[in-house]
């Protein structure tokens, strides 16, 4: 540290003074002016944008999060209600009619029946790549129908925003 700052006072005595003592009074301002210009956009785009810019990403990711929070908080508050129960003879119609509603469909791979404790209806579904907004969507309609979920598994997909789900679905 001793050393840079001995190379330092010794580039600055013998080098630059002379040299910016040689420059006429203009250019001696005119140099200052771009010195001080220089520093200013080093600040701005070295510390401030990078700054700003992080901020901006950490609201956008709150604002989801907090979006995610409360879905899984009204999702959470219909399971403990068990929804409103609805008649149907058809299982795989019905959550096959409300996946189409919801545009999970798509993400559907499996739909396969499963013999069900009690004599119930019971289907296993399997998704990929599905947008977790929709599969929140899907799951609170199915709950909201009357059908319950005894087990989901929601694990996270490549993708920004997409899950893999399985899930299993009784009917009354």
């Amino acid at each position: 540290m001793q050393q840079l700052k001995l190379w330092w006072q010794d580039f600055l005595d013998n080098q630059f003074n002379p040299r910016y003592q040689a420059l006429e009074q203009r250019e001696q301002r005119l140099l200052s002016l771009t010195a001080v210009f220089v520093a200013v956009m080093v600040l701005v785009f070295v510390i401030i944008l990078p700054i700003q810019d992080q901020r901006q990403e950490m609201q956008v990711y709150t604002s989801e999060m907090f979006k995610q929070a409360s879905e899984a908080a009204h999702l959470a508050e219909l399971l403990k209600q068990g929804g409103k129960a609805k008649t149907s003879t058809n299982l795989m119609a019905d959550v096959d009619r409300l996946a189409r509603e919801k545009k999970v469909r798509q993400f559907m791979k499996r739909i396969r029946p499963q013999p069900g404790a009690d004599g119930k209806k019971t289907l296993l579904i399997q998704m990929k790549d599905a947008p977790y907004a929709s599969v929140v969507s899907f799951m609170s309609a199915l709950t909201e129908y009357g059908l319950s979920m005894p087990q989901v598994k929601l694990q996270a997909a490549d993708s920004a925003g997409s899950v893999h789900v399985q899930m299993t679905i009784s009917g009354v």
